[in-house]
């Protein structure tokens, strides 16, 4: 099938209904154009089929600069461009919360949406969390403790957290995509024990995914990491696509079968350090691992300046052959 625009692409990759070709998402760090410039804009208005929801300047430049968010939490960050930490949280302790004000949902950038409409681009928001802006207020630590403490102020907060989500998807039903993203997965599994996970958040998430659905909406989710023993789960509440890394595919894929789209590509160390073969291999493998014959997978990546153009080139165009 040929002629098909990006938006309709990335509807029959998700619904298993044989795109053309796989389609392609990739977002990159300020540092990056910083130091590529055009050059890797220009490579992402050719191939990128998804749009992301723009924010205005100030807001995103906190994570990349440094200082204190609408939230209360103060970023630091190494170097200018490339994403920071939080280093002070403003329910440390619980003393606070009680006249703690969560902050207006912020609008997203209307002209930038139009533009992707106009152009046939999927768009998507960027992402809305809930365990990753709990382990902002309260500090990793402290976040940790809760987990297993479960104190009432835990609840009361998640709930706070949960009202704000709400509003954020209500605000953006114009979007084709809602994007979710918190870090529970690391690098040997989740941060908690699934059934902490299963009690505390997926009923939040299922909530949340099902507003989603009811505007009409396909739901993505970024785990962070190794997130497999809530695949299931986040299939199980209506998650459509699900971020994760290419060497879990066959293993998915032969689990779940047609029943879940994922986004993937080469991981940060392949496009940093390898040779342009071995990029090309590695987006090869994704296909192998992931894709079906009727679709179910989006290729994935996210650019730092590290990574050398030509690799970064090289995966564009190998991303493109499927």
């Amino acid at each position: 099938m040929t002629g098909m625009t990006p938006r309709e692409r990335v509807l029959k990759a998700i619904n298993f209904q044989c795109p053309d070709r796989v389609p392609i998402y990739v977002s990159y760090v300020p540092a990056a154009i910083k130091k590529y410039g055009s050059s890797l804009e220009s490579l992402a208005e050719t191939y990128n089929d998804i749009a992301t929801e723009r924010r205005d300047h100030h807001r995103r430049s906190i994570r990349y600069k440094g200082g204190k968010d609408e939230w209360g939490c103060t970023w630091a960050t190494m170097q200018e461009g490339i994403g920071g930490i939080v280093v002070d949280s403003p329910l440390k302790t619980w003393a606070p919360l009680k006249k703690y004000v969560i902050p207006e949902p912020y609008s997203f950038d209307p002209e930038s949406l139009r533009n992707a409409k106009n152009k046939k681009l999927y768009t998507i928001t960027r992402r809305l969390h809930l365990l990753d802006r709990l382990r902002h207020l309260r500090g990793f630590e402290n976040f940790m403790i809760d987990l297993i403490e479960k104190p009432r102020e835990m609840y009361l907060l998640i709930d706070k957290v949960c009202q704000h989500v709400h509003k954020m998807i209500q605000l953006r039903k114009e979007f084709d995509g809602i994007f979710f993203g918190d870090h529970a997965g690391m690098e040997s599994g989740l941060m908690m024990s699934p059934t902490s996970w299963r009690e505390i958040f997926k009923p939040k998430y299922a909530e949340f995914f099902r507003l989603t659905k009811e505007q009409g909406q396909k739901i993505f989710f970024h785990g962070g990491g190794d997130c497999r023993t809530i695949i299931e789960d986040l299939l199980d509440i209506g998650a459509d696509v699900v971020l994760i890394s290419s060497r879990y595919g066959k293993e998915l894929r032969k689990c779940l079968g047609k029943d879940l789209c994922f986004l993937s590509g080469p991981g940060s160390k392949t496009l940093v350090s390898a040779t342009l073969g071995k990029v090309v291999e590695a987006v090869k493998r994704t296909a192998d691992a992931f894709s079906t014959a009727k679709g179910g997978l989006i290729f994935s990546a996210f650019i730092n300046p590290d990574m050398p153009m030509a690799n970064i080139q090289a995966m564009f165009e190998a991303f493109h052959e499927y």
